[in-house]
């Protein structure tokens, strides 16, 4: 282990003070998931949108003491001359290099997984398929020049492999990974379109993930990607390559054969052999069979890997947040446990604001390295480190090793125990993390737990939202602020969830359409300054009471809440809303001057003065926009001359970001656009709404389908009843094969006219069986289709999604 003094050869760094020679063990990047310890060490980095060196006197005050900074000139707080500082010419590359050093130190196996799609899916599943074996891997999708080595810096002396993710997003950044990673063998996916905007070429994409396998003995891929198959040749000996094909290219060929629900697949190089694939999508087929040459090429046996690969499932969203009985929260990690994954969902748990007691259920750790007493100390001083109130510990070895836990804490051998215990005792108001290993079935504590059992899921890619949110911050100057819009349940993907998200991604405002909803989003935890977009004199209390700033868009409602004000002398925040032709709220540019004189009556701060575009999106309408915003910005000088007061202001929501970059002054409002809709390809969709097939049954040609008789069937059929309806936020423009659905890789038409809690489709084409899922939306086929399909906006069919339908928030 490497002492603090000796870290500054390494990463070409100079120490500015060194108060205690620490060794160092754990690394920080990251202040907002600060946890104090003396061997741990934060890296101050500076990024597009944040920078670390804002946060050195509050991880100093948390308890860190060890710092990375970046260039000596960094002005530090005056209390650290207590702590240990470097200073470094970049931080990220000083990162890589210490980690680059400890990975110089291991001679083991490493498996890199790089290209376009399926990075995580490969690692996960290669890590149950050797669970022979000690394998250290990148948590969740730690896959970036920071994530890498943070990854990377797990390798420790009793692993017996590795398997990390390696990604990029522009020439130049693989070179850097490489270095950290080194790996002995590589896998490459495939190749799709993202990030094509950061290479001149898709050639010149596939060559540059291609760096990360320079020292690699053997490199994996599919053939069949005809410009991957080309690179390789060009860029390796033949003796490296390990290419297999489905298409009959070369010598290692496999051969496949599916039912619509499985593929028995066959192959006659390296250890010949027949197993059962327990998938029929392309992806999926593909990815075990990346999969199943990995095993090969390490000399598993046909029979054992038909036996592994036949317990594969596809893996399930890691990190889930979910409602659970008696305003419980559940953390649902449920898939595998391992040590770096246990970290990531505390500091998970710990990025919740909702003031709950914090609860860790936690089986045995399985595929650990090292001694098991170490293993368990070091998971015992996290659990102390974190703040939990109530540690529950499912296992022989957590039941054997109990005395390490603090005091409190209950033990179980198995889940069945543990089951017995719930049956008798419960959960009131917090926030439990459950994560096991999956041989203990702790799926079983989930269900018992979950306070809504429907069949229709709404899942929100928290991952996929922050991505979007920084996709629009990356298209903003840095000064200019952001408000997001959190109305109507955020826009049907529920309000503080969502809120939370964005709090802890540092956004400046929130906005709401009404009183209530701000302050549901104050009771659980959220912060940061909300304007209310439709404020009442019947709620200017609860607008005081829990900070909440409202629009002020005509003289009644003004006068009304100055006098609220004047009579419970205070004073609060108002946002001035300008109508500059959209005619929906707000002062005409006429009322100017009856507004500054009303203001003098009881002055008010202005935060801000904002005005909507009526046809953002529209570029035939621009000229009609740019008049809006002459318009605003003659009514802005005004109001800044007559009342003599600076205040920000903001005209864009999310089409006008993209659409008018010059008009982003002060701030600007993301509405729609952080949800992922629109037309914008480079944007993530961020949810997909889910049901389940109730009853399929077979009806005769003639006969009709539902209410009305509508449905008819003109052939024998297979109609299945899934579990949604209108009431759930299913449109009935849906019915009468309007709407289809997917079922597996097939879309299955409405049948009859959508039912208040059903409805029916025809899967006679498809392999469809009772309880199958069924999907209505998702990134293949999009909400934005949907609304086009109706003839409406992805809006109405996010914000008509029922509050009954249950909300699922994930991270990748």
């Amino acid at each position: 282990m490497l002492r603090f003094s000796q870290l500054a050869e390494i990463m070409d760094g100079q120490i500015l003070h060194l108060s205690h020679d620490h060794f160092i063990s754990r690394i920080l990047s990251d202040s907002r998931q600060l946890v104090a310890h003396p061997e741990a060490i934060f890296f101050a980095i500076k990024g597009t949108n944040n920078d670390g060196h804002q946060y050195l006197e509050e991880a100093f005050e948390q308890g860190i003491v060890n710092f990375v900074v970046q260039h000596p000139s960094v002005n530090l707080p005056s209390k650290f001359t207590e702590a240990n500082v470097i200073a470094v010419p970049d931080s990220i590359r000083a990162l890589q290099a210490l980690v680059g050093y400890h990975r110089s130190q291991f001679q083991l196996p490493i498996l890199a997984i790089t290209g376009s799609n399926a990075k995580t899916i490969l690692k996960e599943w290669l890590f149950q398929l050797l669970d022979d074996r000690v394998v250290i891997k990148s948590p969740k999708s730690y896959n970036s020049q920071i994530g890498v080595p943070l990854s990377v810096w797990q390798l420790n002396s009793a692993a017996e492999m590795a398997i990390f993710e390696a990604g990029i997003s522009k020439k130049g950044e693989m070179e850097h990974i490489a270095a950290v990673i080194r790996p002995t063998m590589g896998i490459f996916t495939n190749i799709g379109t993202a990030h094509d905007a950061g290479f001149s070429s898709v050639e010149e994409k596939i060559k540059e993930k291609c760096i990360l396998f320079r020292e690699s003995q053997v490199i994996i891929y599919r053939r069949d990607h005809q410009l991957v198959d080309q690179t390789m040749i060009s860029l390796f000996p033949g003796n490296r390559l390990l290419g297999w094909s489905t298409e009959g290219i070369g010598d290692n060929q496999y051969r496949l054969a599916s039912d619509g629900k499985e593929t028995i697949c066959s192959w006659e190089f390296l250890k010949p052999g027949k197993i059962t694939i327990p998938f029929a999508d392309s992806a999926s087929v593909e990815n075990v069979l990346h999969c199943v040459t990995f095993l090969l090429y390490q000399g598993y046996s046909s029979k054992t890997i038909e036996k592994q690969v036949r317990a594969l499932r596809n893996i399930p969203h890691r990190l889930a947040l979910e409602k659970g009985i008696n305003n419980c929260y559940l953390v649902d990690d449920t898939y595998n446990n391992d040590l770096a994954g246990l970290v990531v969902a505390l500091d998970f748990l710990n990025q919740q604001p909702h003031g709950k007691e914090k609860v860790v259920i936690l089986s045995d750790i399985r595929q650990a390295s090292g001694p098991a007493k170490a293993l368990y100390r070091s998971i015992a001083e996290r659990i102390k480190s974190y703040g939990i109130g109530k540690f529950f510990g499912i296992g022989e070895d957590l039941f054997k090793f109990q005395n390490l836990f603090p005091a409190g804490s209950m033990f179980y051998k198995d889940t069945s125990e543990f089951l017995k215990w719930l049956t008798d005792n419960t959960f009131s108001d917090q926030l439990l993390l459950i994560k096991g290993a999956r041989e203990f079935a702790f799926e079983r504590i989930v269900r018992f737990l979950l306070r809504n059992h429907h069949g229709t899921v709404l899942e929100i890619n928290l991952d996929a939202l922050a991505f979007n949110l920084n996709y629009f911050k990356n298209q903003l100057p840095k000064e200019t602020k952001i408000m997001v819009m959190v109305k109507a349940f955020a826009y049907g993907t529920g309000s503080h969830e969502v809120a939370n998200l964005l709090q802890y991604q540092g956004v400046d405002y929130l906005g709401v359409a009404y009183a209530d909803e701000g302050m549901d989003l104050r009771k659980h935890g959220i912060r940061i300054p909300i304007m209310v977009m439709n404020p009442s004199s019947d709620n200017f209390s609860q607008l005081i009471d829990y900070q909440l700033e409202p629009e002020i868009y005509s003289l009644q409602l003004l006068s009304l809440f100055q006098e609220f004000c004047k009579k419970k002398q205070v004073v609060q925040q108002v946002h001035i809303k300008l109508d500059t032709g959209m005619h929906r709220l707000g002062f005409d540019l006429s009322e100017l001057d009856a507004l500054t004189q009303q203001l003098t009556k009881y002055p008010l701060p202005i935060a801000s003065v904002f005005s909507h575009l009526a046809a953002a999106g529209i570029p035939e309408e621009d000229d009609f926009s740019k008049s809006q915003f002459e318009s605003f910005l003659q009514g802005t000088r005004k109001l800044e001359a007559l009342t003599g007061s600076s205040f920000l202001k903001h005209i864009l929501n999310s089409s006008g970001i993209l659409q008018f970059p010059e008009y982003h002054l002060d701030m600007v409002r993301l509405g729609i656009g952080l949800y992922g809709a629109g037309h914008n390809s480079t944007l993530r969709s961020i949810g997909c709404l889910k049901t389940t097939i109730s009853q399929i049954k077979t009806v005769n040609k003639g006969e009709t389908i539902g209410y009305d008789r509508l449905g008819l069937v003109e052939r024998e059929s297979k109609i299945a009843t899934i579990a949604i309806g209108y009431a759930d936020g299913y449109d009935r423009r849906f019915g009468n094969g309007v709407g289809k659905v997917l079922v597996g890789s097939k879309l299955a038409p409405v049948v009859g006219n959508v039912c208040m809690d059903m409805t029916m489709i025809d899967v006679t084409d498809c392999n469809a069986a009772v309880g199958d899922r069924v999907v209505i939306f998702n990134d293949e086929q999009t909400i934005q289709q949907l609304a086009n399909s109706i003839g409406t906006i992805p809006y109405e069919l996010l914000t008509n999604i029922s509050e009954r339908v249950k909300r699922v928030y994930y991270l990748e």
